[in-house]
């Protein structure tokens, strides 16, 4: 058996909550500053967490139950508790007629529903769900509470981040194409889950970044409105910059696309956005073992020199190594989460860098 993890992402999107002084484990949240759920007693993935402003929080995945996977979503307590507003148990699964379901982002409105984003594995499509603060699905939004989506023609297509405007539309991202033929794909929906006729003319956007696959994993909104996106394109790393009515931003890289090769399979999988503007990622990179990495962008797209080594850190912490979750301090450290194996076991990986990219030595294990 398989259980669900909350590590990573939940400690590295609240920290302030789930970490003691320096690093260490917090004990006020579920006594040893962790928690393990399980939902059907079979294989479950936490892979999403969205944090309440007043310290509660909700994670998402899919759960395994007599061969199907459903999206699976837990709303915790700020102390590790579940929240038995949601479902009355703090625990809610999601199935859809004729596929599998995997939940891969989480987003919460200002009136506490809360969106997730991800797909149905079997039949391909891309997946939106509104859901009320008791875990029902909002049958105000969309079909039901449901909106799904696949190109005619593709028989892939997923959905991997998504984020909130501050006028309340969804922006959603990921991949679409035919087997190993992919396109970033963005969607954005107006509150009640119909397409956005504003963004791209029909509310979506496909963006053909050069490689035979490019794909999106996690997405951001600037103050200015225009959304970056991160990813990867074929073994590159991937950051895409779109101005708010879903056109490519010229001011980003002269055509709203960067591509940085690091000479190995490379990958982002999260992005914050500094107060200066400046864009920090994390992600892995594959050269013969993973390898952490964490990069920092100026506003036009280029690497910055200020930043780690001419805008990299990359090192494989105690051995193989990932970086999946990432947030910004007010103090602009910048904390991210994955995981590390060191050949025997794998490990929750969290590191703190200070604002220049070194390893703050003040937090954990020299920032470990």
């Amino acid at each position: 058996m398989m259980k669900l993890y909350f590590t990573f992402l939940s400690l590295t999107l609240i920290a302030h909550q789930a970490f003691a002084q320096a690093g260490s484990p917090d004990a006020a949240f579920d006594g040893d500053g962790y928690v393990v759920t399980d939902f059907h007693g079979s294989s479950d993935f936490g892979f999403a967490i969205a944090p309440h402003s007043n310290g509660d929080f909700l994670i998402g995945g899919d759960a395994d139950s007599s061969g199907e996977r459903s999206a699976a979503i837990a709303r915790f307590n700020s102390n590790g508790t579940y929240d038995n507003q949601l479902a009355t148990t703090g625990r809610r699964t999601i199935s859809v007629a004729g596929g599998d379901v995997e939940l891969w982002s989480l987003a919460i409105q200002s009136d506490d529903r809360f969106i997730g984003a991800g797909s149905t594995v079997s039949l391909g499509k891309a997946l939106i769900f509104r859901m009320n603060p008791n875990g029902s699905l909002d049958g105000s939004f969309a079909q039901g509470g449901v909106f799904s989506h696949q190109t005619v023609g593709n028989d892939v297509e997923f959905l991997s981040g998504v984020v909130l405007q501050d006028d309340g539309k969804i922006v959603a991202v990921g991949s679409t194409g035919i087997g190993n033929d992919r396109d970033v794909i963005a969607f954005r929906l107006k509150t009640n889950g119909t397409p956005d006729s504003t963004f791209g003319g029909d509310g979506i956007v496909v963006i053909d970044a050069g490689a035979a696959t490019d794909f999106a994993n996690a997405v951001a909104i600037q103050p200015d409105g225009k959304i970056v996106i991160v990813g990867g394109s074929g073994d590159d790393i991937l950051a895409i910059r779109l101005n708010s009515n879903g056109s490519l931003d010229a001011s980003f890289d002269t055509d709203g696309r960067v591509t940085i090769d690091r000479g190995y399979t490379d990958n982002a999988t999260a992005v914050a956005l500094q107060n200066d503007g400046k864009i920090v990622m994390s992600g892995w990179l594959f050269n013969g073992r993973d390898a952490a990495i964490v990069l920092r962008l100026n506003s036009n797209g280029s690497l910055d020199n200020a930043f780690g080594q001419a805008g990299v850190v990359d090192t494989a912490i105690l051995g193989n190594a990932g970086l999946f979750g990432l947030a910004i301090q007010p103090d602009g450290k910048v904390i991210s989460g994955g995981r590390a194996y060191d050949g025997q076991r794998t490990t929750m990986l969290v590191v703190r860098l200070n604002p220049d990219g070194s390893f703050d030595n003040s937090w954990a294990q020299d920032g470990i």
